[in-house]
């Protein structure tokens, strides 16, 4: 594909046409977990499969471009301070906002993602732009006082305050955070066309704030969600659409999770069924312990339930990935039965090497004395399939026995109540497709039922394999309708010479 120029200049002059707007672009923020690097390919985290999956152009010569931040305590001297004590933060969201004005045009679309304390600080990131907007670059100096701005506001619901309202009129005069912000523009200036800035997706695993000796003291407060109240930690209506996907299992109190508390607003206030599949934000619980979300550890069997369902709602969004060629996405099916703990001690590398015994010791008295079970979801609605589907296999099957987490004990009714979902058919002659590359429910439905309205009746037949219509992936062996064998010999010489590489139907 022959790159564009980034201003797409054509011939200008007497009678020939103007210089054409630049194509809007997408820039995609990844901020990574503590002590999670970039070059760490052994056991990579979700944030760096979903970073090094993203073409620098999708296939409508649009720029996807990636900023990817390497999180809190990465680096040799850090180590020990930024992972313990959250010591780099606000440069690590200052560094994005500087990456961000420089970049940023009218138009652009922006994905935000983030595992762990770097999830925390991807939901900083996008309250900041909430609160002071996206200045100009001629003011990138006011950076810094943007920030004051943030730390004096950001536990208010202000950003229509006179103080930030004046502030981004005058230093981000293209565009705005909020239709009233608009309004109050065109008081003064009723030809005032500022652009309204959103987020189109934030897709964070298990956020864990930690700021400063503020973590600290918190690992002896159970009420973590609101020890943070100099940050934005809500899910802001600047986003278009969002996911959260939470750890059932993990019981380290210094990660209890940082949950957003307003996606049935937001729904609602979208227009939206909060309990809808369709839903824009949703926020998910996931079977397994922290690394088990967000990856980063030797077992992606749980980690990757978490990040195809963030990965499936950024795709929803318009983000493009590249899951042939090279991609480690290529195959990101998950395994119900795979190991609860994913999560390598990071108090046991290299970085804590600087403090000695220091660090092992505070490894020792928070890893061993300070647990506790998380709260758990509010209803069996909030709990993602595939936990579902653990809590229904039999104990034999899994290492540790019958899937009965502390967390989900208050919901047993209500998740019992779905047992018969997760169930096979009582159905062993029928027939079967195996799914090639590329395929979903609707294409098999089409060519080999001749009906893709029936896609709904194959997902349903195969209920206790699928998640989700869409989670299908090649080599799965899918049962069929009785008639599909009859239908598929009909069809078996019309396929087009773009489908080539289709399925099987078996006996």
């Amino acid at each position: 594909m022959k790159m564009q120029d980034e201003h797409e200049l054509g011939d200008v002059g007497a009678g020939k046409q103007p210089l054409q707007a630049p194509r809007a672009r997408r820039l995609i923020f990844c901020f990574d977990g503590s002590w999670n690097k970039l070059d760490a390919s052994q056991h990579p985290t979700n944030v760096v499969l979903l970073a090094e999956s993203v073409p620098p152009m999708d296939r409508e010569g649009r720029d996807q471009i990636v900023f990817y931040d390497e999180g809190v305590g990465t680096a040799s001297d850090e180590t020990f301070r930024g992972g313990a004590f959250g010591k780099g933060l606000v440069a690590n969201v200052q560094e994005a906002y500087r990456f961000l004005i420089f970049n940023y045009r009218p138009g652009d679309e922006i994905f935000v993602f983030g595992f762990s304390r770097g999830a925390f600080t991807a939901r900083t990131f996008i309250g900041f732009i909430k609160c002071t907007g996206i200045i100009s670059v001629a003011d990138a100096s006011q950076i810094r006082r943007a920030w004051e701005l943030y730390r004096l506001h950001a536990d208010r619901d202000s950003d229509e305050l006179e103080e930030l309202l004046e502030f981004r009129r005058r230093h981000c005069p293209t565009s705005c955070v909020s239709a009233s912000e608009l309004a109050w523009r065109r008081r003064d200036d009723p030809t005032a066309e500022p652009e309204m800035v959103k987020v189109r997706y934030c897709g964070v695993w298990d956020t864990v704030g930690s700021l400063g000796w503020k973590a600290v003291a918190a690992t002896f407060d159970r009420n973590t969600d609101k020890r943070y109240s100099d940050h934005d930690t809500q899910l802001s209506d600047l986003v278009e659409a969002g996911r959260h996907a939470v750890a059932i299992d993990e019981r380290r109190v210094h990660f209890m999770p940082t949950l957003w508390r307003n996606v049935r607003e937001l729904n609602v206030a979208a227009g939206y069924d909060p309990y809808s599949d369709g839903a824009p934000y949703q926020q998910k619980w996931f079977a397994g312990d922290h690394g088990s979300i967000g990856g980063g550890g030797p077992e992606r069997g749980l980690s990757n339930a978490a990040l195809h369902w963030v990965l499936a709602g950024a795709v929803e969004m318009g983000l493009e990935v590249d899951l042939e060629g090279r991609s480690q996405l290529d195959d990101i099916r998950y395994r119900a039965d795979a190991p609860l703990t994913n999560t390598p001690e990071p108090l046991d590398e290299e970085g804590f090497s600087l403090r000695g015994s220091v660090g092992r010791a505070f490894a020792t008295i928070k890893g061993r004395l300070l647990t506790a079970n998380r709260s758990g979801p509010a209803e069996a609605d909030d709990i993602h399939p595939s936990a579902l589907r653990r809590w229904f296999m039999p104990g034999s099957e899994l290492g540790d026995g019958r899937y009965r987490p502390a967390p989900l004990a208050h919901l047993e009714p209500e998740i019992e109540a779905q047992r018969h979902l997760f169930d096979p058919p009582d159905k062993d002659d029928l027939p079967t497709y195996v799914v090639a590359a590329g395929e979903s429910l609707w294409r098999i439905a089409r060519r080999i039922l001749r009906d893709p309205d029936r896609k709904d009746e194959i997902f349903a037949l195969n209920r206790d394999l699928l998640d989700h219509p869409d989670d299908i992936f090649p080599g799965d062996v899918l049962r069929m309708p009785r008639d599909a064998a009859v239908l598929s010999s009909e069809v078996s010489g019309e396929r087009a010479a773009g489908e080539a590489n289709v399925g099987a139907i078996g006996g």
